[in-house]
Order: structure tokens, then C-alpha cells, then sequence
């Protein structure tokens, strides 16, 4: 019996009989110039995933995050846009924006990041039910994502090994503070998409 190519094998297959791939090994296939350098692939939970192409949504929060960031904290962590991050022996994510404790020589290991923020539009599941997790595991004591689909500041906190205890959506009119900076109190509405406004009827509408 054949298939056609585009079946997802790991569909048919039972989880148990999965080879996974240990982060070393994925660092030294990156190394040895194994993947395109236009493709942008993380390793989770032992499995290479496939980053998904920026919308313009998703790009321009990423740079206002980074510079709002950069502003509020100076010198007191590095800002890391879309780096890597060592969170397990077969975790290598790349959050969209991340904090580093400051002046570091090598990239972070678990215990060690200070935030992890990811940007959601069409990646929101993935988001929510596997790096939450990894993030909790590795002990990161704050994890965003920036919900766009719904306008919101999804906010995790008190990681542990079955993940985040805490959980709050945060609208346009709050306010959060860093969990390791607790001084940097940051407005939702800053962190979020500007509203755009359109002229229908001689009437200016938010959206």
C-alpha cells in the first residue's frame, strides 16, 4: 500500500517509536550548515518544527516590544530578539523577544532567562500548549504571548514541572510588572498593536 507524499507521518506512527533529537545534535547540524539559511527551524521537545513566514502585524510588534524594552531596562538585562534559547536537553525555542541577564558570553540555559515573550497570530496553539510548558520546565518566571487574534497580553507566571500555575489575559487598560524587575510597570496598550481607525460615513471607527 503507498501514501501520497504530503501525509504527516508522525500522525501514523505511536509516539513511543518517535526518534527525538537531542539539542547537541540539532546545535551540530546547525553547525555543519545542515539546513538552508533563508529556513527558520526550532527544536522542541526533540522535534524540529518549521518557524511560520512574519505577518506585518507580527514583525512591528516585535520591534516595539524590543524598543520599549530596551527603554524601561537600560543595562539591566539584553533585550534578545528571535535568539535561541537552550531551555532542555531537547529544547532549542526561539522566542520572538526574550530577556537575558546582562553581559552574558553564551546563550542561556534553563534557570537562566528572565522573560520569554512570543507573538501569536497564526501560532497561538503551539504557543499556549508547547512552549508554555518547555518555558515552565526551564524554569522561566515570566511567559508572554502577545495574542494578536485577540488583542490581548496572555500572561503566565509561577512555572513548574507541569507548567505555569498562574495565568492572566491582560486587556488594553492594565498594567504589568516584571516579575524579576518589579519596579518596570509596563501599559498593555503600549505592548499591543495600535487600533487602526477607518473613516466610514464620515465617522472615525476603532477596530
Amino acid at each position: 500500500m503507498t501514501y501520497p507524499a504530503d501525509v504527516h507521518v508522525a500522525h501514523l506512527i505511536e509516539a513511543e517509536h518517535l526518534h527525538r533529537i537531542r539539542r547537541t545534535t540539532f546545535e551540530r547540524m546547525i553547525d555543519a550548515g545542515m539546513f538552508p539559511a533563508d529556513q527558520r527551524i526550532e527544536l522542541l521537545d526533540g522535534v524540529m518544527v518549521a518557524m511560520s513566514p512574519q505577518s506585518d502585524a507580527h514583525a512591528t510588534t516585535v520591534v516595539r516590544l524590543n524598543k520599549l524594552l530596551v527603554q524601561r531596562l537600560g543595562d539591566r538585562a539584553d533585550v534578545a530578539p528571535q535568539l535561541p534559547y537552550r531551555a532542555s536537553s531537547y529544547s532549542r525555542p526561539e522566542p520572538d523577544v526574550a530577556l537575558w541577564p546582562p553581559t552574558r558570553a553564551r546563550i542561556p540555559g534553563p534557570g537562566q532567562l528572565l522573560l520569554a515573550i512570543e507573538v501569536a497570530d497564526s501560532t497561538l496553539r503551539k504557543d499556549r500548549e508547547i512552549k508554555a510548558p518547555i518555558y515552565a520546565a526551564a524554569r522561566v518566571p515570566e511567559y508572554w504571548i502577545i495574542n494578536l487574534a485577540d488583542d490581548l497580553l496572555e500572561r503566565h507566571t509561577a512555572p513548574g514541572p507541569r507548567g505555569y500555575r498562574r495565568r492572566a489575559a491582560l486587556t488594553r487598560d492594565d498594567r504589568v510588572r516584571l516579575v524579576d524587575f518589579p519596579d518596570v510597570e509596563l501599559a498593555v496598550a503600549d505592548i499591543l498593536a495600535p487600533l487602526r481607525r477607518r473613516r466610514a460615513g464620515g465617522r472615525t471607527r476603532r477596530h
